[in-house]
């Protein structure tokens, strides 16, 4: 089974059915899609290690996110999220990208993420 997944730029607008299958995966491109939620079994890649979902329609991430303790790289830009679940600070993500979203108020969550290097959040409608 392959380690890396691109479904970048296929117009996906659903991944339910992510996980079981795939836990062996450490890097997932879902660049230039169409989604607006992950699954709850995106917290069942437990390998991953690289997570990119730019430039798509995320209104919200589930809980479970919280569960990938191998992230390094997360990528969320381009999207329309406003809120982080409190679970993202237990990652030990070392570069998390929030560019262009609709954050007002900045995701407190991301100052408790252990390992963090590099938090990228402009364009956002912070004040």
């Amino acid at each position: 089974l392959a380690s890396t997944l691109s479904l970048a730029s296929n117009q996906i607008e659903d991944i339910s059915e992510i996980g079981h299958s795939l836990q062996k995966l450490m890097v997932l491109n879902l660049l230039r899609n169409n989604l607006t939620n992950l699954p709850p079994s995106i917290g069942l890649l437990v390998n991953l290690n690289r997570l990119d979902i730019a430039n798509n329609k995320l209104v919200s991430l589930p809980l479970e996110i919280g569960r990938l303790s191998r992230l390094k790289h997360l990528n969320l830009e381009c999207n329309e999220l406003s809120d982080l679940p409190e679970s993202l600070g237990k990652l030990k993500c070392e570069a998390l990208n929030l560019n262009s979203n609709n954050f007002a108020v900045f995701p407190n969550c991301t100052l408790r993420m252990p390992n963090l290097q590099k938090l990228s959040i402009m364009a956002n409608r912070l004040s």
